[in-house]
């Protein structure tokens, strides 16, 4: 058995467990085919993914202010016009409502992507994990969407930290006006993988767009490798299975 044919079917196994998330760990291959599936909705999106966005809960009006929900993936188009938040379900019961509400509200003109960074901004000043969210704003900044200040990054780069604490309490140096290059994008589109389409997604809300595991199936068919093909075949038992 080669170590791909172990992999998935270890997946195919293990996700009956009781704790077991398949999606968390099968995030990294869908994410590998998102570019030409959107692609065949007629969106070109950038090389640069970001998984588990998070959305600071203080600037979606939640508490505690300074926790947040992750969106599973977010993507932008090369031209800078449209964000994508995509939510990856590997099992149809795991769709929640409020999550629905939450994404929709992130993406209404009253929030949108300038007020998400300002809250990773946030987030950034409070946490002790200071690298892996210097680490996320470097992401957001190869989308093209931010520059980081020169006094952030000498700091970061360095192999201590000291004195970022004090500079990152400084008003001038956090103004989100000062990190923000884009323009303020209005275009965004909420999409959920799915094992098949959701009525209880529908219903929530229609403008969600739905994205199935056959999608998914249809793409990584055309491709002519071991990986592609043994994906097609876990997809087909999985969007069967995926109660």
């Amino acid at each position: 058995m080669s170590v791909v044919d172990s992999i998935f079917d270890r997946l195919s196994q293990w996700r009956y467990l009781p704790d077991y998330q398949l999606e968390r760990r099968a995030d990294i291959f869908f994410a590998c085919y998102l570019p030409d599936i959107l692609k065949n909705r007629n969106h070109i999106i950038q090389e640069t993914i970001i998984p588990e966005f998070p959305m600071r809960k203080g600037t979606l009006g939640l508490t505690p202010e300074n926790l947040s929900f992750k969106i599973d993936y977010l993507a932008v188009t090369k031209d800078l016009t449209k964000v994508f938040f995509i939510e990856l379900k590997t099992e149809m019961k795991s769709i929640s409502e409020n999550q629905c509400i939450n994404m929709v509200k992130a993406a209404s003109k009253d929030i949108g992507i300038k007020k998400l960074i300002d809250g990773i901004l946030t987030l950034f000043k409070e946490t002790r994990e200071k690298r892996k969210y210097y680490r996320l704003l470097q992401m957001i900044e190869q989308l093209g969407l931010i520059k980081i200040p020169a006094s952030v990054q000498e700091i970061m780069d360095r192999k201590r930290l000291n004195g970022i604490n004090r500079l990152l309490r400084n008003k001038d140096v956090m103004n989100i006006n000062e990190w923000y290059i884009a323009k303020d994008l209005q275009n965004y589109e909420i999409c959920y993988i799915l094992p098949r389409n959701s009525k209880k997604l529908s219903a929530i809300d229609p403008t969600i767009k739905q994205i199935t595991f056959r999608d998914f199936i249809e793409v990584a068919s055309i491709k002519n490798d071991e990986f592609s093909r043994r994906f097609v075949l876990a997809l087909e038992q999985w969007a069967l299975r995926g109660a």
